[in-house]
């Protein structure tokens, strides 16, 4: 009967060993899936700060890209009123220059004779 006793005692030691390990094992899981719950968490937060700051990123690079065109264009303008400027300048030192001044304030040649047409009344 004491061996009986001692296999009942030992089923029962045995008993509440196993659910002590179930427990634990029953923790260990709850603990991980709680662990596995805030890496995933985590996770998501980074790539959703990422996609936000590559959206951020992708416009400022549309408005610059923008802004370059629109320069590139400016300059082109002024490289070609800088090329109408410096053929001016050539023309204003010739001297049919000098001359079309000079009939506009109605000057003439010392030897130069203007005919107008008479004005009708």
């Amino acid at each position: 009967m004491a061996t009986r006793r001692k296999r009942i005692d030992n089923r029962r030691e045995d008993t509440a060993i196993a659910r002590a390990s179930k427990r634990r094992k029953k923790k260990r899981r709850s603990t991980s899936l709680y662990g596995l719950f805030l890496i995933s968490a985590m996770a998501l937060l980074i790539v959703v700060t990422l996609g936000i700051n590559i959206r951020k990123s992708q416009k400022t690079l549309n408005e610059l890209e923008s802004k370059e065109a629109k320069l590139i264009e400016q300059k082109e303008e002024q490289l070609e009123l800088r090329e109408e400027l410096e053929e001016r300048a050539v023309y204003v030192k010739t001297k049919a220059y000098v001359e079309e001044m000079a009939k506009k304030l109605g000057l003439v040649y010392p030897d130069e004779v203007i005919f107008k047409p008479e004005e009708e009344k």
